[in-house]
């Protein structure tokens, strides 16, 4: 079907992508040179990333802590904290009807909440107590100079601010149970590292002796051993040979020897034999004298 149609032009817009440059690099506020604002936004970048992995980081060994020691709570103890996030709701701007017609599924929801959060205060309290975590002064500083420079004030005005709304033992609360998880997660580092270093010597050991086995089973190492082999055959081969000729000689020598009186006889019974002809011959003379 053909249809006529009356349009009426508002207003025409198009999209301006400003020049990634120095001057865009100004307009931000951030930098005066683009390669500045670049460096700025990657640091950033970084800075979100190592926090989301370190949140994640401390909520796996905290979950494994729990896990390896169980708390008893007491249901006051579980209400008191379901109240509590109850006004950080409401300070968020939502309020308790819409709570409540959430029913009974947010109820529950924040009751497992309220549990495990309440568990894991309690076992970093403990693990405080025991390795004798403190926050000192210089670390209360820091961290409200870092939050004044994020609130855009002076430390002196956000610690009055702190004191008068009784939030500034909340805070060193919050910064005590930060150092006890760092102290957590760096043991947590240790530990793995020494469990790698075990795995990477055993593989390490289990590599040198497949290849002592290759070794022994490769074709260069079996010319080897049949060159040790024939070498050790030819050696004993020529002791024999040495054996055998010196048992010749000795032979030889024996019958030598056995030979040698026998010949020796020999002159002897010729002078026998010469001196009886001798002997013979004078009696002959004297039976002709006579």
């Amino acid at each position: 079907k053909t249809a006529k149609i009356l349009v009426t032009f508002k207003g025409l817009k198009k999209e301006i992508v400003p020049k990634l440059d120095d001057d865009f690099a100004k307009d931000t506020g951030l930098a005066e040179t683009f390669d500045e604002y670049k460096e700025k936004v990657r640091e950033a970048i970084q800075n979100e990333l190592d926090k989301r992995e370190k949140e994640a980081l401390k909520n796996r060994v905290l979950e494994a802590v729990c896990a390896k020691n169980e708390v008893e709570l007491s249901p006051r103890l579980i209400d008191m904290e379901i109240d509590r996030m109850r006004r950080q709701f409401t300070s968020m701007g939502i309020r308790p009807e819409d709570l409540e017609k959430a029913g009974g599924r947010f109820e529950e929801s924040m009751r497992d909440r309220a549990k495990q959060e309440m568990h894991q205060a309690l076992i970093i309290d403990a693990i405080s107590e025991k390795e004798g975590v403190e926050v000192s002064e210089e670390d209360l500083e820091n961290h409200l100079e870092e939050l004044a420079k994020y609130r855009n004030t002076n430390v002196a005005r956000l610690k009055a601010e702190l004191q008068n709304e009784g939030a500034l033992e909340s805070i060193k609360m919050r910064l005590r149970e930060e150092k006890t998880v760092d102290l957590l997660i760096s043991r947590a580092h240790a530990k793995s590292q020494k469990k790698e270093v075990a795995e990477d010597a055993k593989k390490e050991k289990g590599a040198t002796d497949d290849e002592k086995i290759e070794e022994k089973d490769s074709p260069e190492s079996t010319k080897t051993q049949k060159k040790t082999t024939t070498k050790k055959k030819t050696a004993k081969k020529a002791t024999t040979e040495k054996t055998a000729k010196k048992t010749t000689k000795k032979t030889t020598k024996k019958k030598a020897a056995a030979k040698k009186p026998a010949g020796d006889k020999k002159p002897a019974t010729k002078k026998k034999t010469t001196k009886k002809k001798t002997t013979a011959k004078k009696s002959t003379k004297k039976e002709t004298e006579k």
